[in-house]
């Protein structure tokens, strides 16, 4: 079998697959705002997640959560699902306080 008929194969099993989606301007441009604020160091949601309750009481006890823990901070700014996190967190230990 030589390249050609392999290339042939290949396409014609491929023809069958539906095509990929489309994506909006705005999801292009989102995603390349996101890599130009990536750094070297960043927490994942799951990393985010582990700390997340110590970052909201150290915010509910007045401390400047923010500036001791700027990894969070920058991961919240940028990731909605984990800012969403924060918000019920945060909205939950408000409502429990005296």
């Amino acid at each position: 079998m030589n390249l050609s008929d392999i290339f042939s194969r290949w396409l014609h099993k491929n023809e069958r697959k539906p095509p990929l989606p489309r994506y909006q301007a705005g999801d292009i441009a989102r995603l390349m705002q996101i890599l130009e604020q990536t750094d070297e160091e960043e927490l994942s949601c799951e990393e985010t997640f582990q700390i997340l309750d110590h970052y909201v009481e150290m915010e509910l006890h007045g401390e400047e959560a923010a500036g001791l823990m700027p990894v969070i901070k920058r991961h919240l700014d940028l990731c909605r699902d984990c800012q969403e996190e924060y918000q019920a967190l945060l909205n939950i230990l408000q409502a429990q306080s005296p």
